[in-house]
């Protein structure tokens, strides 16, 4: 998943930075970067709060079944995603 996640992302971003200019795309770089961080350390704050070790058990715990599910979901969906768009 971090192989498809950073080989996209590696690929698109000299792109991205063209069409948003080199300033406004740096800009929108760090803040994205920031908002990341910030979204990670919430993720790792709710795994110890809760006593949950993985991302699945922390949404089952914060949301019941409707959360787990839900990560379930959209895992399948990023990785089907991937397979369909490579065999393109």
């Amino acid at each position: 998943m971090a192989n498809s996640i950073l080989g996209a992302g590696i690929i698109g971003l000299p792109y991205a930075v063209a069409r948003a200019g080199f300033v406004m795309g740096i800009f929108l770089l760090i803040t994205l970067a920031a908002v990341t961080d910030w979204t990670i350390r919430l993720v790792v704050l709710n795994a110890k709060l809760s006593g949950r070790e993985s991302y699945t058990e922390v949404m089952h715990h914060c949301f019941g079944h409707w959360g787990s599910a839900g990560v379930s979901f959209f895992q399948f969906a990023f990785a089907f995603g991937g397979y369909v768009f490579q065999l393109a």
